[in-house]
Order: structure tokens, then sequence, then C-alpha cells
């Protein structure tokens, strides 16, 4: 994408990635801008990393992180002399320095008349539930549930498969009794993913369920919610190596 941006003459090129900076990722944005020669910026995220002024890297990128939950709003200014990027310069605005900001009327404005516009969409009766739909962070990153084991039977119910998974960090929300509206649905999956369909071998499922689980029982994203099939694991074996069918 860099040799393509280039070659379109662009002034600058701004990366914005999901890969952190920490040991939760193997590829880290660290590692993208050393192999990816040209990126100018790289707004970054995942690892919820708080960088007070940037992180100066490699090729002379700047990587970007404003920390997790708006806790901060991340700035960066750039300097053109022409259309050449002179200098990059990063800083964060804390909550706290903001608490006696006015809102721009204008900006109010946009945001109230689109909420306002969705309500009749959002507020549409989709079905019932019984029961609590159990969708909290700490139970869908460590282990299966209900809300996981509907989305994945309603998977398999869409797309004719055999079985059905996906992952414990795709899954935001808990839906409480009574009714379920659209508006909850998308609470609960607010990504916009699409279900995809594809011919696996047993390994490679098994290699899938394995990744899900290798950090079991710390919580983590990939932790697989599945329909169609059962599994075990041994927690005693290391990970990669705890798949009992």
């Amino acid at each position: 994408m860099v040799k393509e941006l280039k070659a379109q003459g662009v002034d600058m090129i701004i990366a914005v990635s999901h890969l952190g900076i920490d040991e939760s990722s193997t590829d880290t944005s660290i590692k993208v801008a050393k192999g990816a020669l040209g990126i100018d910026l790289i707004v970054d995220g995942h690892s919820h990393s708080t960088l007070v002024e940037g992180l100066n890297g490699e090729n002379d990128t700047l990587i970007v992180s404003a920390g997790e939950y708006t806790k901060n709003l991340g700035v960066v200014e750039l300097t053109f002399e022409g259309n050449k990027l002179v200098d990059k310069k990063a800083k964060l605005v804390t909550k706290e320095e903001t608490a006696n900001i006015q809102p721009d009327a204008a900006v109010e404005k946009v945001i109230n008349d689109i909420k306002e516009s969705q309500k009749a969409i959002l507020s549409e009766e989709i079905g019932k539930t019984d029961v609590t739909l159990d969708g909290e962070r700490d139970q869908v990153r460590a282990g299966e549930t209900n809300l996981g084991n509907l989305i994945t039977d309603a998977m398999i119910d869409v797309s004719g498969a055999e079985i059905a998974i996906t992952n414990g960090g795709g899954i935001r929300a808990s839906i409480q009794k009574g009714t379920i509206t659209k508006g909850d649905v998308i609470t609960v999956l607010p990504f916009g993913n699409y279900i995809v369909t594809k011919m696996l071998t047993g390994s490679q499922i098994k290699e899938a369920l394995e990744n899900g689980v290798s950090a079991y029982p710390e919580t983590k994203g990939a932790f697989p919610h599945i329909s169609g099939m059962t599994f075990a694991i041994d927690t005693t074996q290391p990970a990669g190596m705890r798949f009992i069918l």
C-alpha cells in the first residue's frame, strides 16, 4: 500500500492499525514501522498503550496511542512546507482537562439528529428472552456462555454449516431478560462482521481451537464459542497441545 500510495503522489501516509506494541501481539505496530518504509504516522490501538508524546519508531515513523476508554484525546500536529511534511508532534489531552469545555452546538445538533433518526430502527422488537444472555467480558473471554451459544447456533441456522465458531472478544455486551431489540443486537455485535463459510480440515479446526484456548484460564479475545460440536481441553498441557476431542 505504501508503494501504491507513493505512486499517487500523496503528501503523507497514515496507517490506522489495531496491533499494539506490547507482548500481547506477535505482530506489532513497531514491526510495521520497521518493515514498511514510508509510513509517516501510525495511529494504533489494541494494547491500550498511553503514549504521551508518541513513540518514534523505525524509519522516522511516529506511532501514537491514546490509552483506553476515552480517558484521553490524542492530538497530532503536522507541519508542512509546501507539500513536504517537515515535523510531527503528538500530545494527549486528558478527560479532566476537557471538563470545562462547552460543547459545540452545531456538532451536538448533528449527533442528536442522527440519534433521533435511528430511534425507530434500534427500538424495533425482534424477540424475547426468559433469561439474561451473558456477554460480560470476563465470561465470554474465558468460557462459553448462553449468548455465545445463541450466536453460533444462529450462524449455523443462517449458513447451513455443520459447525460454527466465533471469538468471545467480538461479543461486547449482555442482553437482559425480556424484550430483545435491534439496538440490543448492535450493542452486542457492533462491528458489522460477516459470516464466512469455509471447507476446513480437522487439523485446521483443531489449530483454531488451540489458539483460542491458549491463554485459559486467563481471558483472551480469541476464546472460541462454538456450535455443532463439543471439545474439551487439558489445562495441564502447554498451549498448542491442550485439545481433546
